[in-house]
């Protein structure tokens, strides 16, 4: 937003360098979103939803509609950079406007993620923004780049699928994840980087030695073969010898509770919906996601005097974790893991 005058009294201006800031890196990722939507509209039609900058680069979310195929694949990859690169050549400026609840509406109308992003985020008589570039509006706070000239580099990296909200009875979606530099030579150096990075990925070590493997029948889920398992017991044995002597007791808790008790913790508040839930006898029970809460039953159980604290209690306990498909990722983003995890009383 370079171009904007300044308000009030300014004692400091600094200019960022993508190179050397984080900030600088996600405007300048921020405003390749918007041109990833730009032109994912030009090329399939579809309703943008969201698209935000990471820490390493950007996605855009979609709605493909319900005809045809409807999902990315490594094959759009090609003609998306190509899309994009055309933007970068045409030099749009990123344009800032500020428009009333009401005609952020009609703005939007016909898209129903982004009417309900107004609904519900823009409160009724109050103003909002939207940046134009080309012939994509998008509601954003901002700030950009000044125009797409800037990006001198674009790379469709990976996609995946989601959901609106990230809700499963939501529309389905497809993401689209991106890269991008003010340099060719940056893109060059972060591919040979990623090609570097794919030789250590740990999915590739241990399909290729042969220690964990997983099945769709139990997605999430770590299979861990003879050569893996002797690594993991040893990983445990290494930590329990660790509890004693940095003062831990190792305790052993159960997998599943009543779902009384995630209530009155207030997990279930905020955490139902990635629990593992069912009925039980009539009653609603659940496979724990953590250990807290066992935790303080076990504290709870007895009148403790200070002479007994402080109490260090530890638990390598089995935890569930009702993570959504498109997101489970090798050993990193599961359903079931083992935690070194551990609660002082005191």
């Amino acid at each position: 937003d370079l171009t904007r005058p300044l308000v009030g009294n300014v004692a400091r201006l600094e200019l960022l360098k993508f190179e050397a800031d984080g900030d600088a890196k996600t405007v300048f990722w921020h405003s390749s979103a918007h041109m990833l939507g730009e032109a994912l509209e030009h090329l399939y039609g579809c309703r943008l939803t969201i698209g935000p900058p990471l820490a390493g680069g950007f996605y855009y979310d979609s709605y493909m509609g319900t005809g045809g195929d409807g999902t990315f694949k490594e094959d759009d990859y090609k003609p998306i950079e190509q899309e994009v690169n055309k933007i970068v050549k045409s030099k749009q400026k990123f344009e800032r406007m500020v428009v009333t609840k009401e005609e952020a509406l009609e703005l939007f109308a016909g898209n129903p993620f982004k009417e309900a992003i107004i609904t519900t985020k823009v409160p009724d008589g109050t103003r909002t923004t939207v940046y134009k570039c080309g012939d994509l509006i998008d509601l954003c706070q901002g700030p950009h780049v000044a125009h797409t000239g800037k990006v001198k580099a674009f790379a469709a990296t990976r996609h995946s699928a989601t959901n609106w909200l990230g809700d499963t009875d939501n529309d389905s979606l497809q993401r689209m994840y991106g890269i991008s530099f003010p340099d060719k030579k940056m893109l060059k150096v972060w591919k040979e980087n990623q090609e570097k990075a794919k030789e250590r990925d740990h999915r590739r070590i241990m399909q290729k030695q042969e220690l964990v493997m997983f099945h769709d029948l139990s997605a999430g889920s770590a299979f861990w073969l003879p050569h893996g398992a002797r690594i993991y017991n040893k990983l445990i044995d290494f930590i329990k010898e660790h509890y004693w002597k940095r003062g831990y007791d190792e305790v052993i808790t159960p997998n599943i509770y009543n779902l009384d008790l995630w209530h009155q913790s207030g997990h279930a508040m905020h955490y139902k919906d990635a629990m593992f839930c069912f009925e039980v006898e009539g009653q609603e029970w659940a496979m724990k996601p953590m250990n807290c809460p066992g935790h303080c039953l076990m504290f709870k159980s007895a009148i403790r005097s200070y002479r007994d604290l402080p109490l260090r209690f530890a638990d390598f306990g089995t935890l569930h974790r009702n993570e959504l498909s498109g997101a489970l990722t090798g050993l990193t983003r599961v359903r079931r893991f083992q935690q070194d995890d551990a609660h002082i009383f005191c």
